[in-house]
């Protein structure tokens, strides 16, 4: 897999600016807003059906159960200080800015609060916009493996696979989703 990786902030200053809360937020947990109704019914439509969170858990199917099993995840990771870098896709459609890990967003806001941004947090960026992808390393963040980066991008292409105009019109950003689901924080 050909990528190219950089160090170099230049391109990507006004995305370091972005609070956490206003990025893109690709899961919905409970269809209690018609924001997330329409998250659900387009993600469905482009063959995404993990679109509720907890779905790789099964658990999913029991939405209360579900609740306390991602909330605690949350809270294990914040008391081991297992809160690793949080990783944004700039997607290849439309160029909005993701959230590729949910939990680790939501930990980072428990722990800095809302006002966040992502310069302020361990992140890195993979720009998929062009041909080539575009791994951005913010401090070191990247792991130094050839491994571990190509499954990043493997993982970032998956989630562009799973973007349409449509969803992104919708315009859901993890502020949405907490207000959705408030008892999280």
């Amino acid at each position: 897999m050909k990528f190219i990786y950089t160090d170099d902030l230049c391109n990507y200053q006004s995305i370091l600016s972005v609070k956490v809360l206003d990025c893109m937020c690709k899961h919905v947990l409970f269809l209690n807003s018609t924001k997330a109704c329409k998250v659900y019914k387009e993600s469905v439509k482009i063959g995404y059906d993990k679109v509720i969170w907890g779905f790789g858990s099964g658990i999913y199917k029991r939405p209360r159960d579900n609740f306390i099993v991602q909330k605690h995840h949350i809270e294990r990771m914040i008391y081991k200080n297992r809160v690793i870098p949080l990783r944004i896709v700039i997607d290849s459609k439309c160029g909005a800015i993701w959230l590729d890990n949910l939990h680790t967003a939501i930990a980072y806001i428990k722990l800095y609060g809302e006002y966040v941004a992502l310069k302020d947090i361990p992140i890195y960026i993979i720009d998929l916009r062009q041909d080539t992808p575009i791994i951005v390393d913010i401090n070191g963040t990247v792991r130094d493996s050839v491994t571990d980066i190509v499954r990043a991008i493997a993982t970032a292409y998956d989630r562009d696979s799973r973007v349409s105009k449509e969803l992104v019109k919708i315009n859901y950003k993890l502020r949405d989703f907490l207000n959705d689901n408030s008892k999280l924080i």
